[in-house]
């Protein structure tokens, strides 16, 4: 089977992996639409005159009013991020934003806490910020330069591999860096992370890039090889469930569970070839959703799926859990639906938000559901899905 390089040329990964300008068709089928409107004006992986590889994220008058593309709770607070680096951090559950300091000016696509201190954000350029305080700052975890060198020195003598193994590998990597901008940068893409409060988990992103760390970040380990995603499919989605099992989602039906006993990810069977974009556990439902409303549920640990008719039809972004009974399906048109756990039905909700959305998180002890938009968040009252 023919491998899919992880590798596209930095003015075309920009434009059609966050970017829906002339590549709108491209965009359907390869990008996640919660991420769709990252601007093509991203970051680059050049160095600047003091030799950094990235400069800050340029100061917005009205940080409120920014493309926001990923959110995520800190313990009471909400973190933004989005296009040119941008950071915004809420007191008030999105009522009110402030800019935080981002080194970087690359766009930022996913952010994620392990708890109400650790934090992380990925995005363009092999991006992926961190946060030891909540927020309030960051730095610089991995880019594209890091990458390289982590890549050449772990392919170069991974015992995992043979001979002939780690040749490909390591000629992956000679075509990534030969066809971009800067020849000691390789600008995948990180398109999400999950690290849990053990310090363990992943970052994930286009053309099958998968990265593992159980120190919290201090070391990584290249797990690309070790997935039965031979064609380096995009990676879109991760979840975990409290007995410890793990999924990935991506392109063309990929749906990937870890075997820890192998340290590998193996594929699910799934009846649907198209793309997901996320994935999510609640309680003992497994979600799997995708382009065009598709929605999928297993309640036998990934063993069979039930294709759930919910009359969505733009791509879906989200199922967020609003209580142990219900699950609220997000699409990025704004259409919101409600998922009944136990008989996997569906119940059209009459939200008062219309509009595109690129992610939505739950602050539970407010009842309130605030979404990220090309202009903002927006916020919305959950007790009217329950």
């Amino acid at each position: 089977m023919k491998t899919r390089r992880f590798h596209l040329p930095t003015s075309f990964a920009r434009s059609a992996l966050r970017n829906c300008g002339v590549a709108w068709l491209i965009c359907l089928v390869l990008v996640n639409p919660q991420q769709l409107f990252a601007a093509s004006t991203s970051g680059t992986a050049n160095a600047n005159a003091s030799g950094d590889l990235f400069e800050e994220a340029p100061n917005q008058y009205y940080p409120s009013t920014q493309p926001v593309i990923g959110l995520a709770t800190a313990g009471s607070d909400l973190i933004g991020v989005g296009l040119r680096g941008l950071i915004i951090r809420s007191e008030d559950n999105g009522k009110t934003w402030q800019q935080i300091s981002s080194p970087v000016a690359t766009d930022l696509v996913d952010v994620q806490f392990s708890n109400s201190k650790n934090g992380w954000a990925v995005g363009h350029d092999s991006v992926l910020l961190q946060t030891e305080d909540g927020g309030n700052s960051w730095s610089v975890n991995l880019d594209g330069k890091k990458l390289k060198t982590l890549l050449e020195n772990h392919y170069s003598s991974a015992p995992s591999l043979d001979d002939f193994e780690r040749e490909n590998m390591l000629s992956e990597i000679d075509f990534a860096t030969g066809t971009s901008a800067n020849p000691e940068v390789i600008p995948t893409p990180f398109l999400n992370v999950h690290i849990d409060e053990n310090g363990e988990g992943f970052v994930l992103g286009a053309f099958g890039m998968l990265l593992y760390t159980d120190d919290n970040g201090e070391s990584w380990v290249p797990w690309i090889e070790r997935t039965d995603n031979e064609r380096r499919m995009h990676l879109y989605g991760i979840a975990s469930a409290d007995d410890g099992s793990m999924y990935i989602s991506g392109e063309q039906g990929l749906l990937m569970k870890l075997d820890r006993e192998l340290k590998r990810f193996a594929e699910v069977n799934i009846p649907y070839p198209g793309t997901l974009f996320g994935v999510s556990i609640h309680g003992d439902v497994i979600l799997a959703y995708g382009l065009r409303g598709n929605l999928f549920a297993s309640k036998d640990h990934a063993g069979s799926w039930n294709h759930i008719e919910n009359g969505q039809k733009g791509g879906l972004i989200d199922a967020i859990r609003l209580d142990e009974n219900y699950s609220l399906i997000v699409s990025q048109r704004g259409e919101m639906t409600r998922l009944n756990h136990e008989t996997l039905k569906v119940d059209p909700v009459d939200a008062v938000f219309n509009g595109a959305i690129n992610s939505m998180v739950l602050v539970s002890s407010k009842n309130t559901l605030v979404a990220a938009l090309f202009n903002g968040t927006t916020t919305l009252n959950s007790k009217q899905f329950q």
